[in-house]
């Protein structure tokens, strides 16, 4: 093949390279799933597991698939089969949206295992992830930085709970993703009814209804955020339009719809609308809400006491400080929309979580942060980006082969 070099003043004109097909994005999720399928397997089988091991749920091939059934995959399945019960002061499946499990009990009718039936959701809601994000990226980057922010995501560290674990995660992320997409395309409704599935999903359920509302003021051009600069100085300015509200997007108040629901069956059968709240309280988890936790002071005894259980704790502690102080540059840089949803999204479980555990894979719901840091990262040049995406790549393997053998990381 002979490169042409375009002169100037010439009529021939350089073309940046394709960019990567549909079929690319999905062969990278499924080539990126086969190999973590062999790590959790392996560690499965052949290396002995942890103490911390609490893998209850019984899937059909169990010593290739049973790594990925460790923890809250317990409790998933057990309320896909047996619903929902709650007792004050034990920890009960309340604490679990329900918007997963339900879709896992249809499944199961197919697939005639609670556990099988979640694993295939998971790797199907990740394979939609991987689509979707790609997409979302592809409005805002293009060529070798939406390859690294796409790539970030998919290699994450904690990301093999995108690709098989019976958690909530890649369902919620799939239709968070759809709900924004639609947004930006001004389709409120469609944008209201995966907004409102997602509520029923997590926790962060607010982060999903605040976002989407302030991503469509800011579509709208309802309300502006401006930043001006005078005197040596900067500030910011908010600007409101009313006159630009268009009343589609009362279509957003469908995103309310699946915390609304949860929240008045939790009413209805136990007498507490927000006992997946209250039952945080119990022993085990032991998260009341209160200074306690907001202020991490379990955090900070188990790094006095010289607990080596911290070094879990460091990484997602890092993760949940930089994401939060991240919000900021993604609103520059995506919208303030999207600033507000990373702000949201990161702080109620950063409020939540009485020492950080957990936050590693809560992380994952925050993708614009992803894509900011693939933009950032490519800037700087093709070594510094090739590190970080190698060790992300290398942490992500040996996360899941921990995961694989009971190892209780996030």
């Amino acid at each position: 093949m002979i490169d042409v070099v375009a002169q100037p003043g010439s009529d021939i004109e350089t073309s940046a390279p394709p960019e990567p097909s549909t079929r690319a994005v999905a062969a990278f999720y499924i080539a990126t799933a086969a190999v973590l399928y062999v790590i959790v397997a392996a560690a499965n089988i052949f290396l002995p597991h942890s103490k911390d091991s609490d893998n209850a749920a019984r899937i059909p091939g169990q010593s290739v698939l049973g790594g990925w059934l460790e923890f809250d995959s317990t409790w998933y399945t057990s309320i896909a089969a047996h619903g929902y019960y709650y007792i004050k002061g034990q920890q009960s499946p309340v604490a679990f949206f329900p918007a997963y499990p339900l879709v896992v009990r249809v499944l199961t009718v197919v697939f005639r295992n609670e556990a099988l039936a979640a694993v295939v959701l998971t790797v199907v809601c990740g394979l939609v992830v991987a689509l979707l994000y790609w997409r979302w990226l592809g409005d805002r980057l293009h060529g070798r930085q939406r390859e690294v922010a796409f790539a970030l995501l998919l290699l994450y560290p904690y990301a093999w709970f995108l690709y098989g674990t019976a958690y909530a995660d890649a369902f919620f992320l799939a239709l968070v993703l759809g709900a924004f997409l639609a947004a930006d395309r001004r389709n409120w409704l469609l944008a209201g009814v995966l907004g409102g599935i997602a509520s029923a999903a997590r926790p962060v359920a607010p982060a999903v209804i605040i976002g989407l509302v302030c991503v469509a003021l800011d579509r709208q051009g309802v309300l502006r955020v401006e930043r001006r600069r005078g005197n040596g100085t900067r500030r910011v300015g908010v600007h409101v339009d009313t006159s630009k509200l268009q009343a589609s997007i009362l279509w957003l108040a469908l995103s309310v719809t699946g915390l609304a629901a949860w929240c008045a069956y939790l009413w209805h059968r136990f007498g507490d609308p927000i006992a997946f709240m209250t039952v945080q309280a119990a022993p085990g988890w032991s998260q009341p809400a209160g200074p306690h936790t907001w202020f991490k002071i379990g955090f900070f005894d188990l790094v006095f006491g010289g607990h080596l259980f911290v070094l879990r704790l460091f990484p997602q502690a890092f993760v949940t400080v930089l994401f939060l102080c991240l919000a900021p540059a993604v609103a520059r840089r995506f919208g303030w929309g999207y600033g507000a949803y990373v702000l949201v999204v990161i702080g109620i479980p950063a409020l939540g979580t009485g020492d950080f555990q957990g936050m590693g894979r809560y992380a994952l719901a925050a993708f614009p942060v992803f894509a900011l840091v693939g933009a950032w990262i490519v800037e700087r040049g093709r070594a510094w980006t090739n590190a970080l995406v190698v060790t992300s790549a290398a942490c992500l393997a040996i996360g899941a082969l921990l995961f694989g053998t009971g190892a209780y990381l996030t």
